[in-house]
């Protein structure tokens, strides 16, 4: 029976075979390493953002699903891209313009 894991790396479920191959390259050490310093730079970036807000409470879950998608659009896109705004349509039909980033977060 196949082993199921949020760490799609160790496991041998077929529908992980695509993702494994897809960031497979990524995944170097040196490649890592050299992803470091803009992954640091956008958790920092948050916590900023969180402190200027006045924020004493934030719900984690959501905070770090944002800077998670915030990380890969930066590093795949470059920061001017995880910054611009969409229009994003909310459950009751409005319209609302976010940052790319915070629209991939509210996808999943």
């Amino acid at each position: 029976m196949a082993k199921h894991s949020l760490n799609f790396q160790e496991t041998d479920h077929p529908d992980y075979k695509h993702k494994r191959k897809a960031i497979g390259a990524a995944l170097f050490k040196q490649k890592l390493l050299g992803m470091a310093p803009t992954m640091k730079r956008v958790a920092l970036n948050e916590v900023k953002r969180w402190q200027d807000e006045g924020k004493s409470e934030i719900d984690i879950v959501q905070a770090t699903l944002l800077v998670y998608a915030k990380i890969i659009m930066t590093i795949c896109l470059g920061v001017e891209h995880a910054e611009k705004k969409v229009l994003f349509e909310r459950d009751d039909g409005t319209m609302e313009s976010i940052p790319v980033a915070a629209g991939i977060d509210r996808c999943y």
